[in-house]
């Protein structure tokens, strides 16, 4: 435990001198997806939000139950991580060994903009060792708070925080959130439940993070010849690049556009029929049907887009025993068809 006359002598440092602000970009990755196998590769752009895809709770049970040769309790394909990754820009400062970030207080929100469907998240997992964070030495100063779990619409998570205080010039800290881009924490999410076939075709949540009660801070080294003039965050991208920044003082400050999306839906559900002309709509309608063969038969052995994927994806499998197991491997295959027939039958 660091003394208080430490915290007080570093809050000082941080605003000793007036210089242009710091810049930290903060933006979501898909970490697991379904409870993927690990052959599965997610790709983490620099340019991009990204859209997450789970199946809504009521599905994932019945599944784990009726997919012959899977263990009961525990298929996951209602649950999936998001990654935080955060670029510590350097803004003409010392850099590492001079600057780190010294306090990190998040909040991430949810809005509803189809179905009725709800995401929750238990916490935020925040890092806080070198090999999580990919840092040179552990960030942060001692236990973190996870903040407090909820559901979307509403708060996923409130007042999530972290300090640094680094107490001397040769602090390790110093070389913790330098600059340079790390993981930084992981959201974890679980989809709700439906209530059965047709009673919501899909639901998609838009995810914002903000500025937590603790703000997002950054704090130089005595013989730094950058000092500090507030710490400028940027959650997400827009149009190809990190979004505007906003101001990591200021409680609440959040994103314009969504930093990740959450699309609920089941698996094996690809469209409905338009009642007037039978044809397909391409839009799933909550439930797996006649009409959604085709569409599976279609994207066997094809890369297919990320959606077409989760749809079709159920299982892998076990190349010893030749028996399904529930990870799906983010590939449409042979092994995929009795799983998308079952799912057929709920």
């Amino acid at each position: 435990m660091r003394k208080l006359s430490a915290i007080a002598a570093v809050l000082a440092l941080t605003f000793a001198s007036a210089a242009m602000a710091g810049s930290i970009d903060l933006s979501f990755c898909i970490s697991s997806q379904g409870g993927n196998s690990p052959s599965c590769s997610f790709t983490c752009p620099d340019t991009a939000n990204p859209t997450i895809f789970l199946a809504p709770t009521d599905q994932n049970d019945f599944l784990d139950t009726a997919i012959d040769g899977l263990d009961d309790d525990s298929t996951s394909y209602n649950q999936g991580s998001l990654t935080l990754r955060m670029v510590v820009n350097t803004d003409g400062g010392d850099g590492c060994g001079f600057e780190t970030v010294s306090s990190l207080g998040l909040d991430v929100n949810g809005t509803q903009t189809a179905g009725t469907t709800s995401v929750s998240a238990a916490d935020l997992t925040i890092f806080n060792t070198a090999g999580e964070t990919g840092a040179t030495e552990a960030p942060w100063s001692g236990t973190n708070t996870a903040g407090t779990g909820g559901a979307s619409p509403g708060a996923l998570i409130s007042d999530a925080r972290a300090v640094a205080v680094p107490a001397s010039s040769g602090d390790t800290l110093w070389n913790g959130y330098c600059p340079g881009t790390y993981t930084a924490a992981r959201l974890d999410l679980t989809a709700g439940s439906t209530g059965g076939p047709l009673t919501d075709a899909m639901s998609t949540h838009d995810l914002h993070m903000a500025v937590g009660p603790l703000k997002i801070t950054r704090v130089y080294e005595p013989s730094s010849t950058q000092g500090a003039a507030g710490e400028d965050v940027s959650f997400g991208y827009s149009g190809g690049s990190p979004e505007a920044g906003v101001s990591g003082s200021t409680v609440g400050a959040t994103s314009t556009d969504a930093d990740a999306v959450v699309y609920i839906g089941r698996k094996g559900d690809y469209t409905g029929t338009d009642p007037n002309t039978g044809d397909p709509t391409g839009v799933p309608d909550g439930a797996v049907g006649t009409d959604d063969i085709s569409f599976f038969v279609a994207n066997l052995g094809n890369a297919g887009t990320t959606f077409e994927v989760f749809a079709g994806d159920f299982v892998t499998t076990d190349p010893n025993t030749g028996d399904p197991v529930q990870t799906p491997d983010c590939a449409v295959g042979t092994d995929d068809i009795a799983p998308f027939l079952t799912a057929l039958t709920e």
